[in-house]
């Protein structure tokens, strides 16, 4: 049996999504009505200040047309990543978060520490 599915809806989609073959998904983010977005990226470890060697990435299927998430895409890949990238990410974080960047300062009694650039000198981990 043949079914038809009105791709421009995305409730519609969501609702088919468990039934559509790899193929059938594969299809639909070929011809651009599907994307796969990352939405999430996690220390494998439960804390980012534990160095844990990857992160998982978490990722849905969305309705491009809409922005409307369609379905999660299970499982969420793991990554691989340095100890220098993961310095990178944190640096990053600092530079482009005010509100974390108040509770280091916070944290290092109200004197703002110099934002080292990770890529300036190579670091033995």
């Amino acid at each position: 049996m043949q079914v038809t599915i009105n791709t421009a809806d995305p409730q519609a989609l969501a609702s088919a999504w468990p039934l559509l073959s790899d193929a059938q998904r594969q299809s639909l983010i070929d011809n651009g009505t599907i994307d796969i977005v990352a939405r999430a990226i996690n220390n494998a470890s439960a804390d980012w200040m534990a160095y844990s060697g990857r992160v998982d990435i978490e990722s849905c299927y969305r309705h491009k047309a809409t922005d409307v998430i369609v379905a999660s895409c299970e499982p969420a890949v793991g990554i691989p990543i340095s100890a220098a990238t993961c310095r990178k990410i944190a640096m990053l974080v600092l530079n482009e978060e005010p509100d974390v960047l108040t509770k280091l300062v916070e944290q290092c009694h109200g004197t703002m520490p110099t934002l080292w650039d990770p890529d300036a000198q190579p670091v033995v981990d």
